[in-house]
């Protein structure tokens, strides 16, 4: 008993403190991937069982369900600040789904609950130890980001020095030469510059990301811990043409793909998953597995954005 109640400790320690890197094809290390996530603490009970006469039907409709049901969304509301707009349930699941924010009132840099899954108790194997959810944390990343890295200002030269460069463009398949994706994407030729006029190239890129997070209820704490964190990340361009003329930077072009919705959106240029992202009880099974055999929380995720939206930012 006193090692599972330090291990969990630990477990949360780690989740709140360890750095975690982020993994992708053009990516090594992302200025706000942190792994500080101040997670608001949950208390909810457990789903309550139903009789196995009850199951074939819709269990929300039940007292015991209804009761937990108009508990759980209190409880949710208070420690995330956010309103809840939907329960239903699917043959596994009963979902929460959480209200978006207004663009206006978006904040970025902040993680956001877009929906929390909780699983039946009649749908877990008989040998599974403990309640489980799975949380969708998402947001979108402060800042533009360059090849992977924070903005750090680009190509930037006399056109005959950087239009050869080569560069990793989002949404475009194969590595492109700065004057290639300068026609492809802006539709100006490799003879528009002068050789020698300074021109300066910005190929940007706005993270949306979404993170699966297993999370377990602890018998002896009654709180729910997360342990197993698995993400998916939306890029968005943001290319940039710039031409040098008498001291000042002149933009001439720009190809930028807005985000159609802040909460889920549908129009990236380029979208990776990490592996087991669409496996929920997989998700799943690893938070428990980890919860029963005292391991650390498992994380495959491209950006663990710090902090969550809390009632000190506008609200939705």
């Amino acid at each position: 008993m006193k090692k599972k109640l330090m291990s969990l400790a630990l477990a949360l320690a780690m989740c709140v403190s360890l750095s975690i890197p982020a993994f992708a094809e053009d990516i090594n290390s992302l200025a706000d991937n942190t792994g500080e996530p101040s997670w608001p603490q949950t208390n909810e009970a457990a789903m309550p069982a139903v009789p196995q006469t009850l199951r074939s039907m819709g269990t929300l409709s039940l007292p015991a369900r209804q009761q937990w049901v108009d508990e759980t969304t209190q409880i949710l509301e208070d420690g995330y600040h956010q309103q809840i707009k939907n329960v239903h349930e699917t043959a596994t699941t009963i979902v929460f789904e959480f209200s978006e924010p207004s663009e206006e009132n978006f904040v970025f840099g902040v993680n956001y609950i877009q929906k929390e899954e909780y699983f039946k108790p009649e749908a877990q194997n008989s040998t599974e130890s403990a309640a489980t959810k799975i949380s969708y944390v998402y947001g979108f990343a402060d800042g533009m980001y360059e090849n992977g890295t924070f903005d750090d200002g680009g190509a930037f030269g006399n056109w005959s020095s950087i239009k050869d460069l080569i560069l990793t463009i989002a949404g475009l398949s194969k590595k492109t030469s700065v004057a290639a994706a300068v026609l492809s994407l802006c539709g100006i030729s490799v003879n528009f510059f002068q050789p020698t006029t300074p021109v300066k190239v910005d190929n940007l890129v706005q993270y949306y990301v979404i993170n699966k997070v297993g999370m377990v209820k602890d018998s002896m704490t009654g709180m729910w811990v997360p342990l197993a964190y698995v993400g998916l990340r939306k890029d968005f361009r943001n290319f940039y043409v710039y031409e040098k003329n008498n001291g000042y930077l002149n933009k001439v072009a720009e190809n930028v793909t807005h985000p159609n919705s802040y909460n889920n959106p549908t129009n990236p240029d380029a979208t990776h998953a990490k592996a087991h992202f669409w496996d929920d009880n997989w998700i799943k099974d690893k938070a428990l597995h980890i919860y029963e055999h005292d391991e650390r929380a498992y994380m495959d995720v491209y950006i663990l954005i710090s902090g969550f939206f809390h009632d000190t930012y506008p609200t939705p």
